[in-house]
């Protein structure tokens, strides 16, 4: 990529152009699930949309197997956007089963009033944390064999390759991520139920309708707020780990130069760091009765202390200094993930379960405009990435300020999580907020 955005007409730094892309990849996914993501609620579409997305998410992600030449950096761009689009859609449906299946899990069967949710929260968070384990566990396995592949065919020196030879095997790992997709995911549909939902609206637009669940979503949301302060305080440090995903990469290849074959080595590392993480802090919890909450404030407060130290020049001054900052950054990556999303699932309202995630998913995506930003300004201006941590540094230290005052269990009670706490008139205010309810999930 280093010739494609190099265009003197734009001046932009070559390390400029993957920030940029991903920016416009996060404004047109906004729309996307504006649009299309409520669709999951209605007529047991779920599991449908869900296949027919994972299809051409893929075959875009394998389309990339022709990115073998500098010039199509516009074709490599294109892609990135509309596989993001579909992988975006794709996991607010994925998402929106966590509820359901922690509901039906067999442990919750003899359970009522609050034991019964304590229990529901208890396997949403150990079910979220085992779905990670086993994504991570997949993305290790594909990375192993691409960095074999890359190890055995990567070119030794540019200047003695062709630029097909330079280009054609990224873009073949690339292709096989498609076709990893596309395979694994037909064992989830083998195994995975159509869950029936409400009919669509007679005489609503399929393309407004969406824009109009998430007006009422977020009239709901902001009506809570418990629920409203966790959504700003996600807005914020959501946009901060993933500018971290987004900075790391562009520092091995611009600052400390390295090969492409060591970047998946480096991948490879991250995975299985990101792997250990949700087990490690799975247990950590376990061992000392954290709430879910609790675990997200602690790894926040370190995400903070890795951004002071890479602020502070750490990767640059320091031999192995990358790892240092970045290794503890990635450890907790996947264990963030999967508590913030369970944490979310019970302040879901039953019934809305695709609406409230794809606003989940818009407000991880929309944060994702401001990271981006950030790291082209200052790599435009500074020529390298070591500003961007004092931005991660305040990110995340006020994520974890806003965190501290949720009161999770009054975010349950305002989704009717906790029963026989609520008025039923708030029950009855809640299906009209934010649109017919589902009652058959």
């Amino acid at each position: 990529m280093r010739r494609t955005s190099g265009t003197p007409r734009m001046q932009l730094q070559p390390g400029s152009y993957p920030p940029i892309v991903q920016l416009v990849t996060t404004v047109v996914q906004i729309s996307v699930l504006l649009t299309f993501s409520a669709f999951g609620d209605f007529g047991g579409r779920r599991k449908q949309l869900l296949i027919a997305l994972t299809w051409v998410g893929s075959i875009f992600v394998m389309l990339n197997i022709f990115c073998f030449s500098s010039s199509m950096w516009w074709l490599a761009g294109l892609l990135r956007v509309c596989s993001g689009c579909c992988f975006a859609l794709c996991g607010v449906y994925y998402n929106s089963y966590l509820p359901m299946l922690a509901a039906a899990h067999y442990t919750t069967e003899s359970l009522e009033g609050q034991e019964l949710e304590d229990k529901i929260l208890e396997v949403a968070d150990d079910m979220s944390g085992k779905g990670m384990m086993v994504g991570y566990s997949g993305g290790v396995a594909l990375l192993i064999i691409s960095g074999a592949i890359l190890w055995f065919m990567e070119c030794d020196s540019g200047e003695e390759c062709s630029e097909f030879s330079t280009f054609f095997w990224p873009a073949f790992c690339i292709f096989l991520v498609g076709v990893w997709w596309l395979v694994f995911a037909q064992i989830t549909f083998l195994r995975l139920k159509t869950r029936p939902g409400p009919e669509f609206p007679k005489g609503a637009n399929p393309l407004t309708l969406g824009w109009i669940q998430t007006f009422q979503t977020a009239k709901y949301i902001f009506s809570r707020r418990h629920t409203l302060l966790f959504m700003i305080s996600f807005f914020i440090y959501s946009d901060a780990y993933n500018a971290v995903c987004t900075v790391a990469p562009l520092i091995m290849e611009d600052e400390l130069e390295v090969k492409m074959v060591g970047a998946v080595i480096n991948a490879f590392l991250g995975a299985i760091a990101s792997l250990a993480g949700v087990f490690l802090f799975l247990k950590i919890q376990s061992c000392f009765s954290v709430s879910g909450k609790g675990m997200i404030i602690m790894m926040l407060i370190l995400f903070a202390c890795v951004s002071l130290a890479g602020g502070c020049g750490i990767i640059q001054a320091v031999p192995g200094g990358f790892y240092l900052v970045l290794g503890p950054a990635l450890l907790m990556l996947g264990a963030i993930q999967s508590y913030t999303r369970s944490l979310y699932a019970s302040f879901v309202p039953r019934g809305q379960l695709s609406a409230m995630f794809a606003f989940f998913a818009i407000t991880d995506k929309g944060s994702n405009v401001i990271g981006p930003m950030v790291i082209a300004i200052v790599n435009n201006i500074t020529g390298c990435y070591r500003g961007v941590f004092w931005y991660l540094l305040f990110a995340f230290g006020f994520a974890a300020f806003l965190l501290y005052f949720v009161d999770a269990e009054q975010g349950m009670r305002d989704a009717g999580k906790i029963l026989g706490e609520v008025p039923e008139e708030e029950n009855d205010s809640t299906e009209d907020e934010i649109g017919p309810s589902s009652s058959g999930e």
